[in-house]
């Protein structure tokens, strides 16, 4: 079982901008949903492979990073992670044994996963605390939510690690990760607007040549 990564491991941060406290956050590759124009990943679009990766040697590296950094969960963001079911799923369930959080996010809704029938989508599902559900929609862009993009956007508990309360008490943040690639590339992360990006970018790579 294998996952298509959008990016390495070794180069996706611990943030507080991608749910409850500090979390270790990796991106799939892929989505066949295309729900906006205005993706904030649009390099994370296509299906065609990137950063293949087996599912249980992925698993053991984000549990090592969690344990090194303190992070208290895992986040996974795509592309689309649903697309990539049984090997994320593979990825939350080691988390889980090691005491840390899960949370997805997808532009799918809740209702739509579950009626799908699919065993794998149904395991990811069991194996998630927090989900993110629904497509991102540009005339429900709001900037003041939690975690999230648009107002049609839900943040659903799927198991009782987290409360309701704690979900309203937690912070609203807004920011950028920025994490240097070993092939000299700027990846910025975080809810904010793709002309963001490239400025962010450009200003943190010499001279701009490498910024996208």
């Amino acid at each position: 079982m294998t996952l298509n990564l959008a990016r390495p491991i070794g180069e996706c941060p611990v943030s507080e901008l991608h749910g409850p406290g500090r979390r270790f956050v990796f991106w799939v590759q892929g989505c066949a949903l295309r729900c906006t124009k205005r993706c904030i990943n649009p390099e994370a679009l296509s299906l065609a492979p990137r950063h293949v990766r087996g599912a249980e040697e992925v698993a053991e590296e984000v549990v090592r990073r969690c344990e090194a950094d303190g992070a208290e969960g895992v986040t996974v963001l795509g592309g689309e992670p649903t697309e990539q079911a049984a090997g994320v799923a593979a990825v939350f369930e080691a988390v889980r044994r090691a005491g840390r959080s899960t949370m997805l996010y997808s532009g799918h809704t809740y209702e739509a996963l579950c009626a799908r029938g699919d065993g794998a989508v149904t395991r990811l599902l069991d194996a998630t605390d927090l989900l993110v559900d629904g497509p991102f929609l540009e005339a429900e862009r709001d900037e003041g939510l939690r975690w999230r993009g648009s107002r049609n956007q839900r943040v659903l508990l799927l198991t009782e690690r987290y409360s309701e309360e704690a979900i309203r008490a937690a912070p609203v943040l807004r920011g950028l990760d920025a994490v240097l690639g070993a092939d000299g590339r700027v990846h910025v992360s975080g809810m904010h607007d793709r002309a963001v990006t490239r400025r962010v970018t450009a200003a943190l790579t010499r001279g701009g040549r490498n910024a996208r």
